[in-house]
């Protein structure tokens, strides 16, 4: 097995880190400061790719969980389950144009603030969701809902 020394095949790599193997350049080089991810516990990196993950699953699940609902809601509303399909339709078309505004947005303004305010409104039409009286009240909250639950 070819293991050649770190510092002969770039020298201008000299300046990096090594892994605790010896071996491996590490690139990035890590910082002092334990705040730097690059020097957090597996643990913690673990934890943090899960809530990332799982936050990033949210819209989706969300989304996808109103289409079992068809058909109860086409007896509640008194339509067909094809008119009470265009809240999830639309629910499912604004995630991905929802998406497109909310990092036009986080250019402009920067990612925090664009974040809070969309998870407000998204829980604010949640919220609107349950109570709608009318259907089409409820579409119109159902497809808002889309629109700001990206950011999730």
């Amino acid at each position: 097995e070819y293991s050649p020394d770190p510092e002969s095949v770039l020298p201008e790599l000299q300046h990096n880190a090594l892994a605790k193997d010896g071996h491996t350049i590490l690139i990035p080089t890590p910082s002092d400061d334990p705040a730097d991810p690059l020097n957090w516990s597996s643990t913690k990196k673990h934890f943090v790719l899960l809530a990332i993950s799982w936050t990033a699953l949210l819209p989706d699940y969300g989304s996808a969980t109103g289409a079992v609902t068809l058909l109860p809601q086409s007896e509640i509303w008194k339509l067909s389950p094809d008119t009470v399909n265009h809240s999830q339709v639309g629910n499912v078309f604004m995630l991905g144009a929802g998406g497109v505004v909310v990092v036009a947005l986080s250019a402009y303004s920067g990612r925090l603030p664009v974040l809070f305010w969309f998870l407000v409104i998204s829980t604010a039409t949640a919220a609107w969701c349950a109570s709608a009286d009318t259907f089409d009240s409820f579409m119109a909250a159902r497809i808002l809902n889309g629109f700001f639950s990206t950011v999730k």
